[in-house]
């Protein structure tokens, strides 16, 4: 029997049951994998305010970025300037916050995939099964999800769900002349989204895109692309597929279980970064958590304050920029190139140096809109993307 139980060895989980268990609370966390840290899933790129926020992390930095170079589907770049970004050792981030949580006491059981959750009055049961197939049963007063988007244990919860996934694909290239993160823009290689390589060591990025379907055809159309194709030396392992959230789920608890990071879809709408969001989630959960321990209380009403907590810091954040990618889904090349030559403006430019921060992007997208030639682009995009429903409701 503990105190607490998470399910899932990534950042978001490690730092959720390490919350717990400073706090005192008997905590076991449960990874399918045999190893933390592998396989990698994210490109692991984030901003100033997670490391001052969680300094733990600064450790794992591989690189720091100071611009951004775009490519427009013509084939013109464009440098942005004055956006810090780091990149990180993913597998590392992930090893360094299951230390910090090992240091505290939690007990880490590898190799259990868990198969079920089932709700009582008083304790939340969790079944496991190891590669033996052996089922191991746990049982606990909460039960924290930290399995991230491509498990069915909210589902079979009841607990709520992201409204939409976007189709997300990686491998790690050999690459010449890469000194910084670079994007492509374009239907031909990300319809409604963008591509990128990002630098890690010297002649090594991790290369991949985000799109609403074929992610994987796609990246081939990226290594053959005029972007890279000349300057691509090989691409070292198998490109892996994921699926990532878009927007908030409507309810991240139910009874005695909590979700927390992908899963609740604490997840950037903008680029679909997860870690800083995902930490932010597990920071509310444990706050609520140790609440109900306080004052004895495991009742919905209290353990709901969860979902509140989180909202109130990430909601507005995700609704704008899910809103912002809803506009841009319709985009075409022709207007990708137009909006590259404004970004070259010095109203522009100062724009995005009073504004632009990797970790959150509400702030920028609501200046960049006041910007009479952007907000020409985005009221064209709202009457495209209105005709389209328009035009699809009519043919159904």
């Amino acid at each position: 029997m503990w105190d607490i139980i998470v399910v899932g060895g990534g950042p978001t989980g490690s730092w959720t049951a390490r919350g717990f268990a400073k706090a005192g609370m008997k905590t076991a966390l449960l990874e399918e994998h045999s190893e933390i840290g592998i396989p990698v899933h994210c490109t692991g790129v984030v901003g100033q305010s997670m490391l001052d926020q969680f300094p733990q992390t600064k450790s794992c930095v591989w690189k720091q970025v100071n611009e951004f170079k775009i490519f427009s589907p013509e084939g013109e770049s464009i440098i942005l300037p004055h956006i810090t970004a780091f990149i990180l050792n993913r597998q590392k981030l992930d090893l360094t916050l299951a230390h910090e949580a090992e240091k505290e006491g939690v007990h880490f059981f590898l190799n259990h995939k868990v198969s079920s959750i089932s709700q009582e009055p008083s304790q939340v049961t969790v079944q496991a099964v190891t590669p033996g197939q052996q089922t191991t049963v746990h049982q606990a007063k909460i039960v924290v999800l930290a399995t991230g988007s491509t498990s069915n244990l909210a589902r079979q919860s009841h607990l709520g769900e992201p409204p939409q996934y976007i189709r997300g694909v990686q491998v790690e290239v050999e690459i010449n002349n890469i000194p910084t993160i670079e994007l492509f823009l374009g239907s031909k290689i990300a319809p409604g989204s963008f591509a990128w390589a990002v630098p890690t060591h010297e002649k090594i990025a991790k290369t991949g895109l985000i799109t609403l379907q074929n992610a994987s055809l796609y990246l081939e159309k990226l290594f053959n692309s005029p972007f890279l194709k000349e300057r691509l030396i090989r691409v070292l392992g198998k490109p892996r597929a994921s699926r990532i959230p878009l927007g908030p789920s409507n309810s991240t608890v139910e009874n005695r279980l909590m979700a927390v990071g992908d899963v609740a879809g604490q997840v950037k709408t903008t680029t679909g970064g997860g870690i800083y969001y995902g930490l932010i989630g597990a920071e509310a959960a444990v706050s609520m958590g140790l609440k109900s321990y306080k004052n004895g209380d495991f009742s919905p009403p209290l353990l709901k304050q969860y979902h509140f907590m989180w909202q109130k810091q990430l909601g507005f954040e995700l609704k704008a920029g899910l809103y912002f990618r809803k506009i841009f889904e319709k985009i075409q090349d022709a207007d990708l190139n137009y909006l590259t030559q404004l970004l070259k403006k010095k109203e522009l430019q100062d724009v995005l140096y009073q504004h632009a921060n990797f970790d959150r992007h509400r702030d920028l997208i609501f200046a960049l809109s006041k910007v009479p030639d952007i907000r020409a682009v985005m009221i064209q995009l709202v009457r495209r993307n209105l005709f389209s429903s328009r035009t699809s409701f009519s043919l159904c």
